[in-house]
């Protein structure tokens, strides 16, 4: 008697239907339990592989971890990424960190899809892209990362989504992230992406500050002070004690309402040495502009060079103009600059963009590339940037890097006068003339023929 093939499905034609499924239900808990034994062995070989890593054992446990995430283990693919971009027991390589990282990505684990996001923010091992961050940002967002919803968040509001914002703030925050509850608690207080809640963000700041986040502390302190003095005290105290943000904002305070210059800046140069980089970005811009100060080149580029190296964005922008234009002591450096725009554009600064556009469109450390500039003139255009709208307006009516459009040149020429700016495009003639191409909705001529 022959009997059916455990791969086929029984029949009441077949001979011996119960022993096929007999045999087939045999073969399939042998093969589970070898899935089960294998998961198990897995588990314990990784535990055995971390246990080595925390104990500072690399160079003894890499030969198993990549053994294991050759095998397509996600979390050993994750480990051995932070292997290489860290420089754990062999030389630190961003690139091959950022393959490993995407492996481990691509399958699903959130960690890695959070570390490569983070890696196209920075440039970290792949070119610095924006929408790759935000992409495996939202990813490892929606698995429950809340590190990755309030990077996120911040990403949204430097791109003026301030109720997506909120939302990713108020994910992160539910899910304990203290400085999101922070965060959360003052775009609430401001009225950033809805309507301002006064009571609600004092309770985002009250939990916040018993979960440990001295900043939520200080922030409950300060909303719920009585009156403009009684808040000016709250800042005078913690500042006193030695908290930079207080240092900071009391440093805002006296240089603007209070016209205390002197202290100001005093205050100001505490937040920065302490390493607030915004503290650090404001003091050089102090200096660079002779604000409650001297002009000073020297201490604008310390301060400036601090602020960027920490990740600052509107550092990192101030510093790529300085090397573009060669200003303020610094000597030109055009690929640092394209470096630097990459990053603050990566955090959604349309005037980023368009300094990486005006690289690429002159060649200036880059090779030249009008479409690829058009394309970020366009994205910093469409979000109102003026000089950007100009500027795609020059290169429709140039033809360069796109098709040659006197219609498209005067739509983004008009775009820019719209904006009040009509200073901007003296070139083009008068006000009477501008006035005049623009007039009604500012196509003045009739759309170029289609092809």
């Amino acid at each position: 008697m022959t009997l059916p093939s455990v791969f086929e499905v029984a029949t009441p034609k077949q001979r011996c239907p119960v022993a096929g499924r007999v045999i087939a239900v045999a073969l399939g808990l042998a093969l589970l339990g070898c899935v089960i034994e294998s998961r198990a062995t897995f588990a314990q070989e990784m535990a055995e592989v971390e246990l080595a890593f925390d104990e500072g054992r690399y160079e003894e446990a890499l030969p198993a971890l990549r053994v294991l995430a050759e095998r397509g283990q996600s979390e050993a693919q994750h480990l051995l990424a932070v292997a290489y971009r860290d420089g754990l027991g062999l030389t630190g390589d961003a690139e091959i960190a950022a393959v490993w990282f995407e492996r481990a990505a691509a399958s699903g684990h959130a960690p890695s899809q959070f570390a490569l996001a983070i890696a196209y923010l920075r440039g970290n091992g792949v070119e610095t892209s924006g929408d790759q961050a935000v992409r495996w940002l939202s990813k490892a967002a929606d698995a429950g990362q809340a590190d990755a919803a309030a990077v996120l968040a911040s990403i949204l509001l430097a791109q003026g989504k301030g109720a997506e914002a909120r939302d990713r703030l108020r994910q992160a925050a539910t899910a304990g992230h203290l400085m999101a509850a922070v965060q959360l608690g003052s775009l609430l207080e401001a009225g950033v992406g809805g309507e301002a809640d006064r009571e609600t963000a004092a309770e985002w700041y009250r939990r916040a500050g018993q979960g440990g986040e001295p900043e939520g502390v200080y922030r409950w302190a300060l909303l719920t002070a009585d009156g403009p003095d009684a808040r000016v005290a709250v800042m005078q105290r913690s500042a006193e004690a030695g908290y930079p943000l207080a240092q900071y904002e009391l440093a805002a305070h006296l240089l603007t309402a209070g016209g205390e210059t002197a202290e100001g800046i005093a205050w100001l140069t505490a937040a920065a040495e302490s390493g607030l980089s915004r503290a650090q970005h404001d003091l050089a811009i102090a200096y660079r502009d002779g604000i409650g100060t001297a002009k000073d080149d020297e201490a604008f580029r310390l301060w400036i060079t601090k602020a960027a190296e920490a990740g600052f964005p509107d550092s990192q922008y101030g510093l790529a103009v300085a090397l573009t234009d060669a200003t303020h002591g610094f000597e030109a450096d055009y690929e640092r600059a394209f470096s630097l725009y990459s990053a603050a554009a990566a955090h959604g600064m349309v005037e980023a963009l368009y300094g990486l556009a005006y690289l690429l469109s002159h060649g200036f450390g880059v090779q030249q590339d009008f479409a690829q500039a058009a394309e970020k003139f366009q994205t910093a255009a469409e979000a109102g940037h003026v000089p950007s709208q100009v500027a795609l307006g020059n290169l429709y009516a140039n033809g360069q890097g796109v098709a040659e459009s006197r219609y498209l040149a005067q739509k983004w020429y008009c775009e820019a006068a719209r904006s009040g700016q009509k200073d901007v495009l003296l070139f083009l003639g008068g006000e009477d003339e501008i006035d005049a191409m623009c007039s009604g909705h500012g196509e003045v001529v009739a759309p170029d023929p289609q092809p």
